[in-house]
């Protein structure tokens, strides 16, 4: 089901801090249980609201907003939040004129609720609001309505008549999965398009061809769909959403023109894919965007600092102290998450926002300047804290956080409880931000040697710098270009050709420029430094002789959400998984618990791919 994948994507998101994030992970969350004696037959549900329900059946009266105590990614697995889910005895609800939302998971396991009349006062559905009402057969979502929410009709089997009104611009993800109504419009088409929405596309093989009129690729619109080698994507298109293209066959893909947004883990773990033209109006790329492509190998290749359009997407593969060019206005969300190889990190002045979870468990960055015009820092984008696999101990992290007075560092620092160290008054920038960052550098290189300082990652000429920034992806451009034939697809990419040729030559030239034998002087300075910390990241534990099942760190015998949520606790420093519990969860064998290995349980649970026993 896609509530419980959904649900498994919340925990999943909650490591990059992206939407909704847990506080701690309470006992209560999971339980599922209510037995007939505990349904009431009336109450309140909103300020100026009332329901009564009387012969099977349930009647909401009053004015205003909906409010039944659950709020969006609160109950994961749909617990007796809502007076009325899983309660058999609602055949019909009536909400009365005045009404004006509908709130999360309300309805949610109605297993024999029929039909529901929702006035045009309602502008609002919550995510699954009707989750699971496998007795509903037809809705009619009045006008006004803007969002439909992620699972909305998830699970309403025997759904298969939807009045979509035109006001309708976002459609959240798995909202129509497991209907009718899904079902018959794969059968019409198999590309599913709701007021320009691509929906769904997962039943497409080939080389697939996406229709004028669509301007937003949705979740998931082909996650995992395996059948597809090939993409054509509109002039029209403005977004395209989390999860769009994960884990297809495409090897290449040019983004149009007007594209803004790259939502999160949308080509992620699509490994053939080596070609990726990304225009300039691309403002804004999710964590993990591109994660497991043969694209981002290349850009890692040429340069560890992977930047596109003045935005750090990933440098996971940066060793030492590194400085970031100058051109890069954005570090995105998770781009440097778990590197241990980072000892050191210097910002240019003109960096404007760290995205959310950015450097978190770099557990070897123990000293960082944050510039003055940074007005904006993710959550956890440092790490607070390092799970010990010795100990078993949750460590505080030493870092130092130095900014000027007022800024976001000192607020984010304050915040978190990180030490904090003032650069004074941002009218001096220049000058001080330089000399105490000088001194700051040289305080925390006494665990380093300070030769490394400038590797091969932070040692780069201006050109190379525009390069990394990959505005316009030259490889991809001038290898996609000479593939295609007379298509559309063609005309795009050879648009751009003339401008690849220069970038190629450019990469040539800086990639010369790059002093190899710093990387290798580099790396083995710093082992002295990296070995204090081998065996905190080591999370190897010896033979105990039990036994477990991969992707069940709770050992109930079940892979399920709970198990996700036990995982991303452990990560996000809540609580630790020890022992088997740790290999369990641990699915990919690395020794390490990462997002990847939820990414993994989630697509067990989902279907999408089996774990490995």
């Amino acid at each position: 089901m896609v509530k419980k994948i959904s649900a498994a994507l919340t925990a999943f998101v909650m490591v990059f801090g992206i939407g909704a994030t847990f506080g701690v992970v309470q006992e209560d969350v999971f339980t599922i249980s209510a037995s007939a004696e505990e349904y009431q037959t009336s109450g309140e549900c909103g300020e100026n609201l009332t329901w009564k329900l009387d012969k099977g059946t349930l009647t909401i009266s009053g004015t205003g907003d909906m409010d039944i105590g659950i709020g969006t990614g609160h109950d994961i697995m749909g617990s007796a939040g809502s007076p009325w889910s899983y309660n058999p005895d609602i055949k019909k609800v009536v909400i009365e004129d005045g009404v004006t939302s509908i709130a999360s998971e309300a309805f949610d396991s109605c297993s024999n609720l029929e039909a529901i009349t929702i006035p045009d006062s309602v502008t609002s559905i919550g995510d699954y609001a009707f989750c699971d009402c496998s007795s509903l057969k037809k809705i009619t979502i009045p006008d006004g309505v803007t969002l439909i929410e992620p699972g909305t009709f998830d699970g309403c089997t025997n759904l298969a008549e939807i009045t979509i009104p035109d006001s309708v611009t976002r459609i959240g993800m798995g909202a129509f999965s497991d209907t009718k109504w899904l079902e018959n419009k794969q059968n019409e088409d198999p590309l599913v398009i709701v007021n320009g929405i691509l929906i769904d596309g997962t039943k497409c093989e080939g080389v697939v061809k996406i229709p004028d009129g669509v301007t937003i690729i949705g979740y998931l619109a082909f996650g995992d769909c395996k059948g597809i080698t090939d993409v054509t994507l509109p002039d029209g298109v403005t977004a395209i959403e989390k999860y769009a293209f994960c884990g297809t066959n495409i090897t290449e893909i040019n983004i149009p023109d007007g594209v803004t947004s790259l939502g999160q883990s949308v080509f992620q773990k699509c490994e053939s894919l080596e070609y990726i033209t990304i225009p300039d109006s691309v403002t804004s790329i999710g964590s993990v965007a591109f994660d497991g492509t043969k694209w981002l190998e290349k850009k890692q290749a040429e340069d560890p600092i992977v930047v596109v359009n003045d935005m750090v997407v990933d440098g996971h593969k940066c060793k030492g102290e590194v400085e970031i060019p100058d051109s890069v206005k954005v570090i995105c969300d998770s781009a440097f998450s778990g590197n241990y190889n980072l000892m050191g990190i210097e910002f240019p002045d003109g960096l404007t926002t760290i995205g959310d979870y950015a450097f978190y468990g770099c557990r070897s960055l123990m000293d960082i300047t944050i510039p003055c015009n940074v007005t904006s820092i993710g959550t956890n984008a440092f790490s607070y804290s390092f799970y010990d696999s010795e100990t078993g101990d949750i460590e505080k992290n030493p870092m130092v956080i130095r900014g000027y007075e007022g800024s976001a560092a000192e607020k984010f620092a304050k915040d978190n409880n990180f030490k904090y160290r003032s650069l004074g008054k941002p009218n001096n920038s220049d000058t001080s931000s330089k000399a105490e960052d000088s001194s700051s550098k040289k305080e925390s290189s006494s665990k380093k040697d300070s030769s490394s300082k400038k590797d091969s990652s932070s040692k780069k000429d201006s050109s190379s710098k525009k390069d990394s920034s990959s505005k316009k992806d030259s490889s991809s451009k001038k290898d996609s270009s000479s593939k295609k034939d007379s298509s559309s697809k063609k005309d795009s990419s050879s648009k751009k050709d003339s401008s690849s040729k220069k970038d190629s030559s450019s990469k040539k030239d800086s990639s010369s420029k790059k002093d190899s034998s710093s990387k290798k002087d580099s790396s083995s300075k710093k082992v002295s430094t990296s070995s204090k910390t081998d065996s905190k990241t080591d999370n190897s534990s010896k033979p105990d002789g039990k036994k477990y099942i991969n992707g069940d760190p709770n050992g109930d015998g079940k892979i399920n959400v709970t198990d996700i949520a036990l995982a991303a606790s452990h990560i996000k420093g809540i609580k630790a998984l020890t022992g088997d519990g740790f290999k369990a969860a641990d699915v990919n064998g690395d020794n390490e618990l990462t997002v990847t290995d939820i990414a993994m349980i989630a697509s067990h649970i989902k279907g999408i791919k089996a774990l490995n026993k």
